[in-house]
């Protein structure tokens, strides 16, 4: 054997072993993924509606199922397409985590927006004052008296932790596409298990991390030319996208129910995020045009969108460290809330997740463990 062959042959062996050692690259999620999830279809004061999830991806969305022309669909789980479609219905209509119909006759309809979040069971609960909870049951907890010309929540449940803008809001948000970096010369600033809130306007989706959220809270940003706020309260675990138009928003320091009141910059008027309306000031009573969004781990997104979105950078304008979450303490302690709540029970833990949704003015929750 001459010296050319058995370089060769090293060549090739050493091609081998390297590549034998490289980090595999995750597929897209496949079908498998979609047959995990589970699909309930619901009415809950007067509306049908249906829920799609799957705990173990840390994925639950909720959409209205009666279309405009009256027709109500019956939906289970997506059998010919991969996440993001998750469910179809009768007609042979698929549709995707953002309630569009992605393959079928009715292509490009979209399904009715619910308000609706992930969170604490315990953000729900209190200020509903009492859910009723899937497979759970309901409770009928006494009304709170209201002076409604000065709030629309219970004032005495209204704690100060700072001033407007202690928490600064992101104004000018960055973003970068996750493939583009070099992870082996600078790792990402999100972790596999770190959450973030998705959102998608036209072509365009973007995530924005819980670990960026957490520090700030609201994030004022543009996609597709339609101005929105992003806000996320760590003490309740729960995320709202509204349209803000030319307004912008920040954090008032206040909280109800230990829950994020935003305040808007044009009147200073206080809005409660998990009501999702102004409850003081000029703007009383008005509620926000709703986003279509989702939250899951950056684990699902990355796969889930092949790596090609696009992810806000820790270039928010503030010198802040934005490593790991500092309320998991806070998150592991159930019994610990910051403030007194004005309602609360024992039918599940006060910190345990479920996605939340409102309907006029009641509420129902559906834990994670309905979707395992």
């Amino acid at each position: 054997m001459n010296y050319k062959v058995i370089i060769k042959i090293f060549s090739i062996s050493l091609l081998i072993l390297v590549f034998s050692c490289r980090k595999q690259i995750p597929e897209p999620i496949g079908k498998s993924f979609g047959s995990g999830l589970t699909v309930i279809n619901d009415n809950f004061n007067g509306k049908d509606i249906v829920v799609v999830g799957n705990e173990g991806l840390q994925l639950l969305v909720a959409f209205e199922r009666r279309l405009e022309d009256g027709t109500l669909l019956e939906m289970q789980k997506t059998s010919a397409l991969s996440i993001p479609a998750i469910c179809e219905d009768q007609e042979g209509n698929n549709w995707d985590i953002y309630g569009l119909c992605v393959f079928g006759p009715r292509l490009g309809e979209k399904l009715p927006l619910l308000h609706s979040s992930q969170g604490f069971y315990f953000a729900f609960n209190s200020i509903y004052n009492g859910v009723e909870i899937y497979m759970g049951g309901d409770v009928d907890p006494p009304a709170p008296v209201l002076d409604e010309n000065e709030w629309l929540i219970d004032e005495e449940f209204v704690f100060a932790i700072g001033g407007f803008d202690g928490i600064p809001a992101v104004e000018e948000a960055h973003f970068e596409i996750f493939r583009s970096r070099d992870f082996l010369v600078d790792p990402f600033h999100v972790s596999n298990e770190d959450r973030i809130t998705v959102v998608k306007i036209g072509d365009e989706v973007r995530g924005y991390p819980h670990n960026i959220l957490t520090r700030h809270e609201i994030v004022n940003d543009v996609i597709n030319g339609i101005p929105i706020c992003i806000n996320f309260c760590p003490l309740t675990a729960t995320g709202y996208v509204w349209e803000r138009g030319s307004n912008t928003y920040g954090v008032s320091g206040l909280l109800y129910n230990n829950n994020l009141l935003m305040y808007d910059r044009d009147t200073e008027s206080l809005w409660s995020q998990v009501l999702g309306r102004s409850v003081w000031g000029d703007q009383q009573s008005a509620e926000p045009v709703h986003i279509r969004t989702f939250e899951t781990t950056f684990d699902t997104f990355q796969i889930m969108y092949d790596f090609q979105a696009k992810v806000m950078t820790q270039e928010t304008g503030f010198q802040f460290s934005y490593e790991g979450n500092p309320y998991d303490q806070y998150n592991s302690v159930d019994e610990f809330l910051l403030f007194p709540t004005s309602y609360q029970d024992n039918r599940l833990l006060n910190k345990e997740r479920v996605i939340g949704i409102e309907i006029e003015g009641e509420c129902k929750v559906y834990p994670y463990s309905a979707f395992n």
